[in-house]
């Protein structure tokens, strides 16, 4: 037997509400966390290919507070202490030069850590001591890079995912 025209009203009726309670922020918080994921990506390769560190390094420096439909806020933390030298050399072994991410350090050298493993060091003037350990400094090339790459990001691919969000959402409710 066919369903009633008012029993379809209601059901349209409970289906819309749905719709603007929950789908709403639930597409909007998908979108703020898809763009910015887009933007951690992009940030990672930018800074990488400035410093020649390998991403993945610099990837493990970004953190993303996700948005929930509840809470629609969405952060990136970048932690911007520099990436130790030895982390990423092909073959650290003690006594040998130091020689990564395609620069030759001719004042360094690596040697045991005192946690274990090896690290790269620079002599800071002529005296055996102070000894300062070799990184790469990561900091100012995030503080160019990321505002930049988050303005474009969200002024041009935000809206699009937005609308493809909202679009998927209203489709569950459209019945033929």
């Amino acid at each position: 037997m066919a369903e009633s025209i008012d029993s379809q009203i209601q059901r349209l009726t409970k289906g819309f509400r749905d719709v603007s309670k929950r789908q709403i922020p639930a597409a909007h918080s998908s979108a703020v966390n898809k763009t910015v994921s887009k933007v951690k990506t992009r940030t990672v390769r930018g800074v990488s290919r400035e410093t020649k560190v390998p991403a993945k390094f610099i990837r493990k420096r970004f953190v993303v507070s996700r948005s929930k439909p509840r809470l629609p806020r969405s952060k990136l933390t970048a932690y911007q202490q520099g990436v130790s030298v030895a982390s990423f050399a092909r073959n650290p072994a003690v006594g040998k030069k130091v020689r990564a991410g395609g620069k030759f350090y001719p004042d360094a050298f690596y040697n045991s850590a005192p946690q274990g493993g090896v690290l790269a060091y620079r002599r800071k003037g002529g005296a055996r001591y102070p000894i300062d350990v070799l990184k790469v400094d990561i900091e100012e090339p995030i503080n160019r890079i990321m505002p930049k790459v988050s303005q474009r990001v969200f002024k041009n691919e935000y809206p699009v995912i937005l609308r493809r969000e909202l679009i998927f959402r209203a489709n569950k409710y459209a019945k033929f």
